[in-house]
């Protein structure tokens, strides 16, 4: 494994862009498994498929003397293998394609560290996908993935909110559609308005579609906001094909729909023993149903 660290902006297979060390003289480098590139407060197109490894890393962190900030950018139709480490100043990638265009992450993505700087961002209408596990950051409102206009995230993986408040693991925050094969579990973050830390948000009228369990999280709460396996903010819709059980603290459910939207779910809810944690909750004018067993407490 070596470490590499941008030098200037440019693409990632340039051969003036990457040296060893931060303030190094750029080379030609070829990448192999394992590799951790750091981004080293530079702008970085993904303009080719890279393939790190399973435990290779995209960085934009501080960490072995790197600058904080800068971005990996991805364009149509490349894969990039690699874990996605964010740090306090920037998302760490994003993708911005047009409906009809898609790119791929291969590998976990975590939110940052500094507030709202999310693990990795879908901008505009195409699709990003995603096969990794899915956490928030450790600050407020740092999502681990951000569909922020109309496009598609399709997420093959768990989803789990971070230590932040309210870092949620996947969060759906416009128009678009965010499909997780995965599990959904609330994290231990505090609540901060409609961005809570959840497994996976929806706070606008998009929609989000879950084939997994959903389960609560331990994040400091009330009775209005709650660190849910999965949320509803607004009028859009979640679909769960699952179980959705509580979470460990009190008011801790399995799924909050908070607003005047719609939430399905095809599997049983349990609440947990902890006071009110229970496994779902429709909290306005918004519709839910059920379909399966409901339990008070833990079976």
């Amino acid at each position: 494994m070596a470490n590499y660290f941008a030098r200037k902006a440019g693409n990632i297979d340039a051969t003036d862009v990457w040296a060893t060390t931060p303030s190094g003289t750029a080379g030609a480098q070829t990448f192999v498994s394992g590799d951790v590139l750091y981004a080293n407060n530079f702008a970085i197109t993904v303009n080719v498929s890279t393939n790190l490894g399973s435990t290779g890393e995209v960085r934009n962190d501080n960490t072995n003397s790197a600058t904080a900030g800068g971005t990996f950018t991805l364009s149509n139709s490349v894969t990039l293998t690699a874990n996605v480490i964010t740090g306090s100043a920037a998302v760490c990638v994003t993708y911005a394609g047009a409906a009809g265009n898609s790119a791929t992450i291969v590998g976990n993505v975590t939110g940052g560290s500094g507030a709202s700087i999310h693990g990795a961002t879908n901008t505009s209408t195409g699709t990003l996908n995603i096969t990794g596990n899915i956490t928030g950051g450790s600050t407020t409102s740092a999502q681990g993935v951000n569909n922020s206009s109309s496009g598609i995230v399709n997420i093959t993986g768990n989803c789990t909110g971070g230590s932040g408040q309210g870092a949620g693991g996947a969060r759906n925050g416009s128009t678009g559609t965010i499909n997780i094969t995965g599990n959904c579990t609330g994290g231990s973050g505090a609540l901060t308005g409609n961005d809570l830390s959840v497994g996976a948000n929806n706070i606008s009228t998009g929609t989000i579609n879950i084939t997994g369990n959903c389960v609560g999280g331990s994040g400091a709460n009330n009775s209005t906001n709650l660190p849910s396996g999965a949320q509803n903010a607004s009028s859009g819709t979640i679909n769960i094909t699952g179980n959705c059980v509580g979470g460990t603290n009190a008011n801790a459910v399995c799924v909050h729909n908070q607003s005047t939207g719609i939430i399905s779910i095809t599997g049983n809810c349990t609440g947990s023993s902890s006071t009110a944690a229970q496994g779902a909750v429709n909290n306005s004018t918004g519709q839910m149903s059920v379909t399966g067993s409901i339990y008070a407490t833990d079976q």
